[in-house]
């Protein structure tokens, strides 16, 4: 049997070049390249950011990974690591004091060597509070780089000298931003910068000061893992080591949300393609039914025939999935001209296998739910049509033909929207619209049937094609509405979700925190920032507490799901209270408050974090603060928009419950560019508040929403493509009778315009259909998008149905004049000879 089924499978390696000639092959492998270039493409990329997106992370610690310890660290650690090719810095840091002529200033002194930072850079500005650019030169022996605020609180200038403990050393730069500085909301103490050779002068670390030393190393990324092995196998009491699996919550969900746009608009693409290969296989099946007949009276069993054209299909695959492969490989470096640059950084090399399997996978899944049902119909052709024409095989049970497309489409789906819940829905979505577009198409024919005959001959026959052929025409109803419902998808409804997403970020959205402002400070700070000229001022309560049990049970004791709950749980953590739900914030499970339940025990958990602590609704938590536990019920979880820089919490509770706890504020404030100058006097005056500037992170997240826009049209070229290969598809599955009636029609004296006329009535008709049924999917699909994964208001536009409409009748009826013209120029008496 095996040996049989290779046999076949030569056999038809043999006649592929043979039948290339048709045209319906070329069409199938034309639709599998580009679907695999669209998503490999997008692979490829992603791949690429997400590395990038790693590195990035590590510079909230300068470095892959750190090594720390309150005492020195042995030289086994610093020598193993450079053994195996990584880079290694040393840092110093303890608190201290400096004094100035009436002030002093809590910092944090930090000796670092020539080599730091390993990831990120250093920031330095020309004047306390202004925007900062990366430093061009190492800290030298004499100099101290000090913090903006200590300047302000020490009333301190550039060239001044700095006493700290029994050294002196000359300010030589402000310091803007340190790439492994915190910028959470808890009490941050300034820093100040000096070469590690200059600590010992300074006789700050003796005995009995909080010296920590900490060890950077970075590299390769397996360089790292092997070094992180064998380290955590050598460490000490006292000793830990640190990475980072997470960047900035800002910039991390405005590239993620990027990347959802491309991710979709690459699956469009798969899908609009889809449409195509079952057009072209159902074509390509058609047109070698004699061959089979015939094959089947020499003798030809089923499996001779599945292996013969099975290795047809298979070998299509493969060249269409390495072409793919290729034109995505180049196309990937489109997106990087247009978004790498994101990162402030080269991108890194992508590692290939995945969008590799990737793309050889969509190519096979591709062939399995689209082509195969025509080709297992193939296999069933009777002998006997070698003498009856109209004889044909048994239809292939419903059940498998749908069976395989829907789990074709359900694989495509869940591999990019990589989540359960919005693939059922999307799922839910197309099924609705494919029922809409069969629903319709029946609909249309039996209207014609009755009225047709109430119009003129050239519409009365076209309008007559679409009733005579009931099949034919709801395959092109449902193929062209399919393509023009996920091409206006992601053409008008594209637009207006980025749009929606540029409305999240306003031009005055807060651009800097203060935080630690005490309670008796609060009043004082926002009078402050009238006088500044702030706008959108945003105050709201921080609470800091540590998390030590879950449902009574000790959280030390508890076996947490992720390093991500662990780390949670080895921290404090940052509360408030809130009344109303804030625009940015969504119920995703439970209720929120209402004014009867302030006061109560409830607490709201973001969902993320909910999932890391591996707790859900009617769960409790209990909080140490300020010397006393505190008891909390989950009453609802909620999902963030992180990158609209507005206050947010993982932990929040009504308002009444902890308002008896010690507390701190912190304000969201947008600063005008010309105020920004002025922040000296307020540090002064509040000398225990910190001012965090995150404008540099506002607008690398307001270029990720503009680029975005740019690579998602870039992205949208292949689906214009693949809808030219499907209206291309669509028209030629016809091909061949239409040329058989025309023929007709002329030998019995009719004119070309009348074939003309009918070809395009008939076309036009059913473009209109399709556009209808494609603008309401399109519509429900744009809302659906909006809500699900984007978390975005939308309303479709008005002009939206017409516009389709009038759309895709013209495309088609474009389209079928087009087709006709071959079929009427070629003679009559040599069509009708033929068949």
């Amino acid at each position: 049997m095996s040996r049989s089924l290779l046999a076949s499978g030569s056999l038809g390696l043999r006649l592929l070049r043979r039948e290339w000639h048709g045209g319906e092959l070329a069409v199938l492998l034309l639709a599998l390249t580009l679907a695999v270039t669209a998503i490999s493409a997008v692979g490829f990329f992603t791949d690429r950011v997400g590395a990038a997106m790693e590195r990035r992370a590590a510079e909230v610690l300068a470095a892959d990974v750190v090594l720390r310890s309150r005492a020195p660290l042995p030289d086994r650690f610093e020598a193993r690591a450079k053994e195996t090719g990584l880079k290694t810095a040393a840092t110093v840091t303890l608190p201290t004091v400096v004094a100035g002529e009436e002030r002093t200033q809590l910092i944090d002194l930090r000796a670092v060597d020539p080599a730091y930072p390993l990831r990120g850079e250093i920031q330095v500005a020309d004047a306390p509070f202004r925007p900062g650019r990366p430093v061009e030169s190492l800290i030298e022996l004499g100099e101290a780089w000090v913090d903006a605020r200590v300047l302000a609180r020490l009333d301190l200038a550039v060239g001044d000298a700095l006493t700290l403990g029994d050294h002196e050393l000359r300010i030589s730069q402000v310091l803007a931003g340190l790439p492994d500085e915190g910028i959470g909301f808890a009490d941050v103490a300034p820093a100040v910068l000096v070469h590690s050779d200059e600590l010992s002068a300074t006789g700050l670390a003796r005995e009995g000061s909080r010296v920590t030393h900490r060890l950077l190393v970075a590299g390769d990324r397996a360089a790292i893992r092997n070094w992180r092995q064998w380290a955590e196998s050598e460490l000490e009491e006292g000793q830990s080591l640190q990475d980072v699996s997470e960047s900035r919550q800002e910039i991390g969900a405005a590239i993620t949300r990027a990347e959802s746009f491309l991710g979709l608009a690459a699956l469009v693409s798969v899908l609009v393609a889809a449409v195509a290969v079952a057009l072209s296989a159902r074509e390509w099946a058609r047109r070698r039914l004699d061959a089979v007949a015939v094959m089947k009276t020499l003798g030809a069993g089923q499996g001779k025939v599945l292996g013969l054209y099975l290795s047809q299909l298979l070998s299509i695959g493969l060249v269409g999935g390495g072409l793919g492969l290729a034109g995505g490989w180049l196309a990937q470096w489109g997106l990087v001209a247009i978004l790498g640059g994101l990162l402030g950084e080269t991108l890194p090399a992508a590692e290939p296998m995945g969008p590799v399997m990737t793309g050889l996978g969509t190519s096979l899944v591709l062939l399995l739910g689209f082509a195969l049902p025509p080709l297992l119909k193939l296999r069933r052709t009777p002998p006997a049509r070698v003498l009856r024409r109209e004889s044909g095989p048994p239809e292939v049970g419903a059940w498998l033909v749908y069976g395989l497309a829907l789990a074709a489409i359900s694989i495509l789906i869940l591999s990019q929207a990589r989540d359960l819940g919005l693939a059922l829905q999307l799922l839910l979505v197309g099924g609705a619209t494919l029922a809409l577009l069969l629903a319709g198409g029946l609909l249309v024919i039996t209207l014609v049937r009755r009225l047709g005959g109430r119009f003129g001959s050239a519409w009365r026959q076209g309008l007559g094609n679409l009733a005579r052929y009931p099949g034919r025409s709801l395959a092109l109803i449902t193929a062209v509405g399919l393509g023009l419902m996920v091409l206006t998808l992601l053409s008008t409804v594209r637009g207006d979700l980025l749009d929606g997403w540029r409305a999240t970020l306003p031009e005055d959205a807060a651009n800097h925190f203060l935080i630690n402002i005490q309670p008796d400070e609060r009043k004082g700070v926002m009078e402050a920032l009238d006088e500044l000229g702030a706008r959108n001022q945003t105050f709201s309560p921080l609470i800091r507490g540590r998390l030590v049990a879950i449902n009574g049970e000790d959280v030390d004791d508890l076996t947490l799901p992720t390093e991500r709950g662990r780390r949670f749980v080895q921290r404090d953590a940052n509360l408030s209270w809130m009344d109303t739900l804030q625009a940015d914030n969504r119920v995703v499970a439970g209720d929120w408050w209402d004014g009867s339940e302030h006061g109560e025990a409830l607490v709201s958990l973001e969902e993320d974090i909910a999932e890391a602590l591996g707790v859900g609704l009617g769960d409790r938590l209990s909080y140490r603060i300020g010397g006393r536990e505190v008891e909390l019920e989950i009453s609802n979880l909620r999902s963030v928009r992180w990158d609209s820089f507005n206050t947010n919490f993982f932990v929040v509770t009504p308002p009444g419950t902890l308002e008896d706890a010690p507390l701190t504020w912190i304000a969201s404030v947008y600063l005008p560019e010309e105020a920004r100058g002025r922040l000296t006097a307020l540090v002064r005056d509040y000398p225990s508040v910190t001012i965090i500037d995150v404008e540099s992170i506002l607008a690398q997240v307001r270029q990720i929403m503009d680029r975005a826009s740019l690579a998602v049209e870039y992205v949208f070229a292949f689906t214009l493509l693949a809808g030219l290969i499907v209206l291309f598809a669509a028209v030629q599955a016809s091909r061949d009778q239409r040329r058989f009636e025309s023929a007709l029609v002329r030998a019995l004296g009719g004119r070309r315009r009348h074939v003309y006329a009918t070809v395009v009535t008939e076309f036009g008709s059913a473009g209109a259909l399709a556009g209808l049924l494609a603008g309401l999917g399109a519509a429900l699909g744009g809302w659906l998008m909006a809500e699900r994964v984007f978390e975005l208001s939308y309303r479709p536009p008005l002009w939206l149905l017409p516009a389709v409409m009038g759309a895709g009748a013209l495309l088609l009826a474009v389209a079928g004049w087009v087709a006709s013209r071959r079929v009427v120029t070629r003679s009559a008496l040599l069509v009708l000879r033929e068949e």
